[in-house]
């Protein structure tokens, strides 16, 4: 049989393309009537609808500047007016950064509606939708999933439920993924000011959510499991009901929320501020919750739940049941219901003992509570401090901190960066501490209009002890602006920041983690921590500004004396 080597080459090579994602590359801010998406000219509902054509997955890429939704919504969900529905596959919007990429939906509508599809958002922010009849001020969902990465959402409202976002199950569980993102100032007329979502799998990490509003709940979670992770919950305002997780008595559901900080949130009733219940299952660990106000009725709500090394500064409120202590939590008093205090556990009559700071910057994209000198809760835990802090800082082992905070070493005052001088600029640390380093690592924040251009070096004076953490990103090509992260060796998957920031280009890249450059952090174990630690910046062009706003170490130390704190062996 003679075989027809071309037809069949040519079927292979059409079917090869015809499943590879299609890019859309948006050329125009405005919002016209849709007549289909050039190369030349296409504006993002017309490559919103587009992608919605293609049997395959999508990318849309945004540039910097304001993207305004024109166009009054009619009946149909075909993203032709009012919000833009993603209604096949999976489609990924991507920005500039959420400080330089915005979507405005003008209040005419909410900005997108999802029908049993993906849409992953990046780098970007969505701002002004408006819903008084439906449900998802800025965003609703309904079956397939929502991703948020580096995305921020403010200025939604609802006058039902969901004032930012609202899911529900479709043919499977919707899917909200949350991560490096910030949820503010939105609010709905009667319920979930920030998010709502019935019968989905949450999850939540590395985020801010503040200054939301409702009748009740800002976050409320139906029949959904999942978690919250290295996150900021504060200043909200729902007169019932802040959290609310109702797993409807589902054994297989579970809810766990770790290394998060519930802070100055405040409600109008008796009623709880956080509930997790009707779960199968829930971890409580590395939390702080403090400066809460709920009246009289207490604000943690539980059942099936285990605690652990948790800063509970405020009135726990009820336990339903199967509620048990793992350990080393410092709480205010002790619930009403079937409960057991843990031998590591303490109960405190006076909050000033924690001598917690106030709620602000302590690096990660979430603001934390600083503990003070002498805090109670400073190496409180005396054993496996084997999981890292709400900021992404590993814990000191084998004696670490409870609550979502642990402690460090932090630069006083700013240091302005010269430009273009190779002398650079020096920012010092002193630390009167004789422990020994078993590791280290470092928090920095730095501003500045071109991170390519800039080299940090450390130094241990005393001991004379050097290494350079970064050094020109990309060779000087990674144009972003900023810098906020962790260097650190301890994960042996972060990244090298050159290389990350060659691929992404985006920063701040908010509670990352990344590897010294050419040298090693690994070169100061063993020494002393005491002395004078140096930071120094150098931009080796001119033409850029920036400041070191702060920076701190965070050391791994070798405890001698392990003896508990409050007086248990």
């Amino acid at each position: 049989m003679k075989i027809n080597f071309k037809y069949h080459f040519f079927l292979l090579i059409f079917s090869f393309f015809s499943v590879q994602a299609d890019v859309f590359d948006v050329t125009r801010f405005d919002d016209p009537v849709p007549d289909g998406c050039l190369v030349s000219d296409c504006s993002l509902r017309e490559a919103v609808i587009a992608a919605n054509l293609t049997p395959s997955d999508d990318t849309i890429v945004l540039d910097t500047g304001s993207y305004d939704l024109m166009l009054s919504p009619d009946a149909m969900n075909d993203a032709e007016t009012g919000d833009l529905d993603i209604t096949a596959g999976t489609i990924t919007i991507q920005g500039n950064g959420y400080w330089l990429t915005v979507i405005d939906a003008q209040y005419l509508d909410r900005v997108f509606e999802i029908v049993e599809a993906n849409l992953i958002l990046e780098r970007l922010e969505l701002i002004d939708g408006l819903v008084i009849d439906g449900q998802g001020g800025g965003i609703l969902g309904t079956g397939g999933g929502l991703t948020l990465n580096q995305v921020k959402m403010s200025g939604h409202f609802s006058n039902t439920f969901g004032g930012a976002i609202q899911g529900f199950s479709g043919i499977d569980p919707f899917q909200l993924s949350i991560n490096s993102s910030v949820i503010s100032r939105n609010g709905s007329g009667s319920q979930r000011g920030a998010i709502g979502c019935i019968q989905c799998v949450v999850n939540i990490s590395d985020s801010l959510i503040e200054f939301n509003f409702a009748e009740s709940y800002i976050i409320d979670l139906y029949g959904s499991s999942g978690g919250i992770y290295n996150s900021t919950i504060n200043n909200n305002y729902p007169e019932q009901n802040l959290l609310s997780v109702n797993g409807g008595n589902t054994p297989q559901l579970s809810f766990d929320v770790i290394n998060s900080t519930f802070s100055e949130n405040i409600n109008e009733t008796d009623s709880v501020l956080f509930a997790i219940f009707g779960v199968g299952s829930s971890l409580i660990q590395g939390n702080t919750f403090i400066n809460n106000h709920s009246h009289d009725f207490g604000n943690i709500f539980l059942q099936n739940a285990v605690i652990a090394d948790n800063i509970f500064g405020e009135k726990m409120g009820v336990v339903l049941g199967n509620v048990n202590s793992a350990g080393f939590n410092i709480l205010s008093d002790i619930p009403n219901g079937p409960f057991t205090i843990a031998e590591t556990d303490i109960v405190i009559n006076d909050t000033a003992v924690l001598n917690i700071s106030e709620l602000q910057n302590n690096g990660g994209i979430g603001k934390t509570h600083a503990l003070g000198a002498g805090s109670l809760a400073r190496n409180f835990k005396t054993s496996n401090c084997d999981f890292s802090d709400q900021k992404g800082v590993s814990r000191n082992n084998p004696r670490c901190d409870v609550g979502a905070f642990q402690s460090g070493f932090c630069s006083v005052e700013a240091s302005i960066i010269p430009d273009g001088d190779l002398n650079g600029v020096s920012n010092t640390i002193v630390i009167d501490n004789t422990l020994d380093l078993l590791n280290l690592e470092l928090y920095i924040d730095i501003e500045h209009t071109n991170i390519g251009q800039l080299e940090l070096e450390l130094s241990h004076v005393e001991s004379g002890t050097n290494t350079t953490l970064v050094n020109q990103p990309a060779s000087g090509a990674c144009s972003g602006d900023d810098m906020k992260l962790i260097i650190s060796e301890l994960d042996a998957d972060a990244p090298v920041l050159e290389t990350d920031c060659q691929s992404f280009k985006a920063y701040p890249q908010l509670s990352s983690k990344f590897k010294p450059v050419n040298g090693s952090l690994n070169a100061f174990i063993g020494e002393m921590l005491t002395g004078t630690w140096e930071l120094k910046v150098i931009d080796h062009q001119t033409g850029s500004t920036g400041v070191l706003n702060q920076w701190c170490l965070y050391p791994d130390l070798e405890f001698v004396d392990l003896i508990y704190m409050n007086g248990f062996d």
